[in-house]
């Protein structure tokens, strides 16, 4: 994403914003990954669905490793910080099939105590 896909957008984009990035599902937690983890590539941020804690599919193999692709563990780190004026949304149903409520309600508090700004819905 980093390597082909930014520069690609950049390349044939109308404008000199900042791309937004968005996924559904797995893409929300991998979208959610790209921004904190790159914050100065995107200039927001979608998320439909997602899981937002790995703990779910990691279970009792959850490490440091597995930490890395965890984005309430990931906003720990410093350049979380520059997410603060983008706009971040994540959106779950609530229907028996959506497994991420719980990890999303997690993730708002945390983009809180940051004082980072998100909708949620």
């Amino acid at each position: 994403m980093e390597d082909v896909l930014v520069p690609f957008v950049a390349e044939h984009a109308s404008t000199q914003d900042l791309p937004l990035v968005a996924g559904a599902g797995m893409g929300a937690l991998n979208a959610t990954i790209a921004i904190l983890r790159r914050p100065d590539l995107f200039g927001g941020l979608l998320a439909l669905s997602g899981s937002y804690d790995v703990r779910v599919f990691a279970g009792d193999d959850f490490d440091e490793q597995w930490a890395e692709f965890s984005p309430v563990d990931i906003l720990a780190q410093p350049s979380c910080d520059a997410l603060v004026g983008r706009p971040l949304a994540f959106v779950c149903g609530q229907g028996a099939d959506e497994t991420g409520i719980g990890s999303q309600r997690a993730l708002e508090g945390l983009l809180a105590d940051k004082d980072i700004e998100a909708t949620f819905e």
